[in-house]
């Protein structure tokens, strides 16, 4: 025998384990089965459907993605007011923003939940009794009452009020709960905590239901009717905070292609026209909320030129005034050809110096704009106040944008995400940017200022040589002039805010709106698909776990995988109280065990006599001297005298249970006191059967073995008796045994089942394989078969004795 004789279990051979595990412990499964399918049964039957309702919405994200055909200088100015550049990622974080989310069931007064119990779900057990939230299913439309509650008051949140409706006048409503939150509508939130709070009363429609913490009224509405008397219903006062959260996690906002701007909305509920509304009233509050912004956007930049109308309207009347009053009083008369070209001179520049005297106005204007609104999403673009730079415009376009997406980031509290610190730094520099460039054009302005006027000087210098009359009347003109030419570009501007006021379209539209999609939980294939899978992966986990790691030899097919050595006996568990099994019971599967092993033997060893045969084993407790003992006196049985030597020098008393030892002599007398052979061989009630005892423990039990007494022992005992039966230490803790197989002519091997350690066993039977002088057999001790158990009843039932012992 060779190393590789020595195999670890296989892939195979752990897959054989499992399966016969598997059929040997089959009513697990069936346990298993039967309570996973009834959770699963009780799971569908009580569980509140959960529904799919899903919503197609169009987000348009050009600027231009309604007017393809038209070129953007065909547009009117003010058309730049109610254009915006949006990414559709942004707007998808957008419609799950939870200040939209709070919006929306503001908008659909959410703040109280109406629920009501099918009859046939057992209210009155634990745990539905303590917990109704598991069994309750929640109306929505078809309520037969109405909760108003007092906002000024505060509410109790998460607890279910019961109500029962008496008749059309009266009703009943009760609760009774602990760690009751206490919630504040005005502040929405949480300020207080009750450890217990209950209400119990009786009251008329439309009476106010007052406590400390709690005031509402109920009212009984169209919907009621005689089949909601004396029905199971309830009602909760929801935490919006909470509510929203919850809200949003059960919707979802999906691209529909990578290419499109059509968002796909999902919402998962508990109430199908509940989900649909409020996908519906999502999508209606979404596109309202960027429609109000771009009607803000629009009227601000009306209300600013209705501002700069009434100041030059002012003075337009002034300057209309002089101008007439001027030309009554002198009769002044058109001026001749050099005074109008000086005229057109002075005018012209006039007119430079007026437009840039208003660009500068609006320069300021929008720097004091820009610094008081540099933080908002909301921005002017400085086209609507009249500075149309495309560098400004798409700084401060960029900006909002920037602004935008960082209060985005701050509603969602996601001030740790790195784009939030990339945007507060982007947001930081192109603010100095564009107060810089602003600075920039503000002197630029003021020194063309400068120079112009300087050039005015030039020419009224000149023309101060014309006649004193006709100078004033040409002041008079070009103030006139002047101030109606401001003011008709300020009512064009105006005309073009209105005119981009009356045009402004939404952005988005609802392409198909919210439909049912289908039950998302439970699903009937799903849960108890789940319970079959669980059924089985507990149990067949249970005994893949035992199988895998189980270092103890279960049975012959784990001796077989580890060695080739024979396996000449299996020997039954021995129910008896008695270890003469043979002799007290004959008939017994044991015993018969017993017989098989001795033919075994005897095919073994042929007709040879005058054998010894020496028993070992791994360690303590395996059954050496049970086997080594009823080996004996099955050999015994045959006429062949037999001697069983206890050759276990290291303790007394082996064999105390099958005789009485004490102060008889043994082997150690022989080996110390030089006490004959014949003096430590005794007799036994058993026919052909005698023993030798161990003796008192000697203190060199290892140096007496190695003795030449031992050989003499052997050589005479050889002559005496047919078989030397030799019961031995452990091979693993000592090595005595290893000393007496020089004497023996064949070796049997204990091992133990559901005992004996694999490695152990591996270990020991490497040592054995290098001693090649002696024959190598195992015995498996201890073994439950099934199959061993069944034939040996079958066969041996009817012959065994009626009484225990013979």
């Amino acid at each position: 025998m060779t190393n590789n004789n020595h195999k670890t279990k296989s892939d195979d051979y752990l897959m054989k384990s499992i399966i016969t595990e598997v059929l040997h412990y089959w009513y697990l499964f069936v346990i298993s089965m039967v309570i996973f399918l009834g959770i699963a049964l009780l799971y569908y039957r009580y569980t509140a459907p959960v529904y799919n309702v899903g919503l197609e919405l169009l987000i348009n994200t050009s600027d231009n993605n309604r007017n393809r055909n038209i070129r953007p200088e065909d547009f009117l100015e003010g058309f730049q007011l109610v254009q915006h550049t949006k990414t559709i990622e942004n707007e998808m974080v957008l419609l799950q923003s939870l200040p939209l989310i709070k919006e929306v069931i503001k908008n659909m007064n959410l703040k109280v939940s109406y629920y009501y119990k099918e009859n046939y779900v057992p209210y009155r057990y634990w745990p539905f009794y303590n917990y109704p939230n598991l069994i309750l299913r929640e109306m929505y439309g078809n309520v037969p009452f109405e909760i108003v509650l007092d906002d000024q008051h505060p509410q109790p949140v998460k607890v279910y009020f019961y109500i029962k409706i008496i008749n059309d006048k009266e009703f009943s409503v009760n609760f009774d709960a602990k760690n009751v939150e206490i919630y504040d509508y005005q502040k929405n939130m949480a300020i207080d905590k009750i450890n217990r709070l209950s209400l119990s009363t009786k009251a008329n429609f439309g009476d106010t239901i007052q406590g400390p913490y709690f005031s509402f009224r109920v009212l009984l509405n169209s919907k009621y009717n005689k089949q909601f008397e004396n029905k199971d219903l309830y009602f909760s006062f929801q935490d919006l905070g909470i509510l929203t959260q919850i809200y949003q996690s059960r919707l979802t906002v999906e691209q529909s292609t990578l290419e499109s701007s059509v968002v796909d909305i999902y919402f998962k509920g508990q109430n199908i026209q509940k989900a649909q509304d409020f996908l519906d009233e999502l999508a209606k509050t979404y596109i309202q909320r960027d429609l109000t912004k771009k009607t803000y956007l629009v009227e601000t930049t009306i209300e600013y030129i209705d501002r700069e109308l009434g100041n030059i309207a002012t003075s337009l009347n002034l300057a209309e005034g002089q101008l007439q009053y001027f030309k009554k009083q002198y009769q002044v008369m058109d001026i001749d050809q050099k005074n109008q070209q000086l005229s057109q001179y002075i005018q012209t520049l006039e007119n430079r110096k007026n437009e840039m005297m208003q660009t500068l106005r609006f320069y300021k204007e929008l720097y004091k704009y820009f610094e008081e609104n540099k933080n908002s999403s909301n921005m002017l673009a400085p086209s609507s106040m009249g500075v149309n730079d495309p560098v400004l415009n798409t700084m401060i376009q960029q900006l909002a944008t920037y602004n935008t997406e960082k209060n985005t980031l701050e509603e969602k509290n996601l001030q740790r995400n790195p784009r939030y610190k990339t945007l507060t730094n982007q947001i930081k520099d192109l603010r100095n940017s564009i107060s810089r460039n602003i600075s920039f054009y503000i002197r630029s302005t003021r020194s063309t200022l400068d120079e112009i006027s300087t050039n005015i000087d030039r020419y009224k210098f000149q023309e101060s040589q014309l006649p004193q009359t006709q100078t004033q009347l040409l002041g008079y003109e070009r103030k006139f002039k002047l101030n109606n030419d401001i003011y008709n570009f300020l009512l064009q501007k105006r005309a073009e805010a209105q005119i981009a006021k009356a045009s402004i379209l939404p952005d988005s539209e609802i392409i198909e709106p919210a439909t049912y999609g289908g039950i998302s939980s439970p699903k009937k294939l799903f849960v108890f698909g789940f319970a079959f899978f669980m059924a089985f992966l507990l149990p067949g986990g249970f005994l893949f776990m035992k199988s895998y790691f189980n270092n103890r030899i279960s049975g012959p097919d784990d001796i077989k995988s580890l060695t080739d050595i024979t396996i000449v006996g299996k020997i039954l568990h021995n129910h008896h109280k008695t270890v003469n099994v043979l002799a007290d019971y004959p008939a017994s599967p044991v015993s018969e065990s017993f017989r098989s092993l001795r033919t075994n033997l005897n095919l073994i060893l042929g007709e040879k006599t005058r054998q010894v045969i020496l028993v070992t084993s791994s360690t303590g407790q395996e059954g050496k001297t049970f086997i080594s003992f009823n080996l004996a006196v099955s050999l015994s049985l045959l006429n062949k005298k037999t001697i069983l030597i206890s050759f276990d020098l290291r303790k007394e008393g082996n064999l105390y249970n099958i005789f009485d030892n004490r102060g008889k002599t043994g082997l150690t007398d022989y080996f110390i006191n030089n006490l004959a052979i014949q003096d430590i061989i005794h007799k036994t009630d058993i026919k052909n059967m005698e023993i030798i005892f161990s003796g008192s423990p000697p203190p060199n039990p290892a140096e007496l073995i190695e003795a030449a007494r031992t050989v003499d022992l052997f050589k005479y005992l050889k002559t005496k008796y047919d078989y030397i039966i030799i019961d031995t230490p452990p091979v693993g803790p000592v090595t005595d045994a290893y000393l007496l197989m020089r004497h023996s002519d064949l070796t049997l091997f204990v091992v133990r089942q559901n005992f004996t350690a694999t490695k152990a066993l591996l270990y020991n039977l490497e040592e054995l394989e290098q001693m090649k002088s002696q024959v190598l057999n195992l015995v498996l001790n201890d073994t439950q078969s099934d199959d061993m158990r069944y034939g040996y009843k079958h066969h041996y039932a009817h012959y065994a004795p009626k009484q225990g012992k013979r």
